[in-house]
This record gives structure tokens, C-alpha cells and sequence, in this order.
């Protein structure tokens, strides 16, 4: 029976502190990489491609083409390359250090139960 005990405390405190160092280094990771001093992983890469010359805009093409090509245009105007992609990835990473914070404070607390009820 006092093996069992101690085995309880035993996993009870291995699980707390696994999860409290994937939470620790979750924080460290995403500290490192939104003031940078780490490149975020290349989750999406968006090829740098050239897009075909639109002809300018004239009241001969129908409207909705017309609108297409003033899109294009403005957006390739407001967003610089690889922007998109940019942004992309920093939203995957903090999305990965949401689930790995999520993740750990569950494995935490089952080892805050496991201590509790180690009777």
C-alpha cells in the first residue's frame, strides 16, 4: 500500500512540473519570436509570383472587370510581399501557444488532483 502512495505522489508531482515547464517554454517561445529574436516557423509560404499587367481601367470592359483590376491594384498598393504570409504564420504560432498553454494546465491540474487525493 505504501508503494501505491508513493507512486501517487510521485505522478502527482511529475505531471505539475511537465506541465508547468511546456507552459513555461510555450511563454519563452512566443516572448522570442513577437519581440524578434526568433523567425517564426514557416507555416505558410506564399509564392512570389508576378501577377499578369492589367490594362488600364476603361469604360469599354464591363464593370465588374473594371473593379477587379481597381482591387488588385489598391491591394497590391496596401499589403507589401509575403505580408499575408507573415501574418498568417504569427496567427498559426499563437494559435499552436494557445492549445500547448491549454494543454498543460490540464495535465497541471490532473497532477494538482492526483496530490489532493492521494489519501
Amino acid at each position: 500500500m505504501k508503494l501505491n502512495f508513493n507512486f501517487q505522489k510521485f505522478l502527482g508531482w511529475g505531471l505539475l512540473i511537465f506541465g508547468l515547464i511546456i507552459i513555461g517554454w510555450s511563454l519563452i517561445f512566443a516572448f522570442n519570436i513577437f519581440t524578434g529574436k526568433k523567425i517564426p516557423p514557416q507555416i505558410f509560404k506564399i509564392k512570389d509570383f508576378e501577377t499578369k499587367k492589367f490594362e488600364k481601367i476603361s469604360q469599354i470592359k464591363p464593370l465588374k472587370e473594371n473593379q477587379k483590376i481597381l482591387t488588385i491594384s489598391l491591394l497590391k498598393e496596401i499589403f507589401p510581399k509575403k505580408a499575408f504570409a507573415k501574418m498568417l504564420n504569427l496567427l498559426s504560432v499563437s494559435i499552436l501557444i494557445f492549445i500547448l498553454i491549454f494543454g498543460a494546465s490540464q495535465i497541471a491540474s490532473l497532477g494538482i488532483k492526483i496530490l489532493i487525493n492521494k489519501k
